[in-house]
C-alpha cells in the first residue's frame, strides 16, 4: 500500500515548515510534525521535543551532522528512527 499521497496531504494540513542545514549543502525546506512534549519508552509524557518527518525528505541528508530549524529554534536530530510506513521520528536536542 502506497501511503505517500496520503502523507503529503496529512503533512500539508497539519505540518509546519522547517529548514534542514548541512555544512557545504544548500538549505532544504521541508514540512514536519513538531511536538514539544513526547512520550517516553514507558509511556510517560516528557519535555523532550520530537519531530516526525517524511522519510523521503531525508534522502541524502546526513542526519548526524545536520541541524533543523523549526518553531523558532535550531535543533540537532537525535536517533532518527524510520517507522516502516514512510515516516521518521526523531528526538531533538537544542543546538
Amino acid at each position: 500500500m502506497n501511503l505517500v499521497p496520503d502523507l503529503d496531504k496529512f503533512f500539508a494540513d497539519f505540518g509546519i515548515s522547517a529548514v534542514i542545514s548541512e555544512t557545504g549543502k544548500a538549505d532544504k525546506t521541508i514540512t514536519v510534525l513538531f511536538d514539544r512534549n513526547s512520550l517516553s519508552d514507558i509511556g510517560v509524557i516528557t519535555d523532550k521535543p520530537q519531530i516526525t518527518i517524511k522519510e523521503s525528505d531525508l534522502t541524502g541528508v546526513d542526519t548526524e551532522g545536520a541541524t533543523i530549524a523549526v518553531a523558532g529554534e535550531t535543533w540537532r536530530l537525535i536517533k532518527p528512527l524510520p517507522d516502516g510506513s514512510g515516516l521518521v521520528i526523531a528526538s531533538l536536542k537544542r543546538n
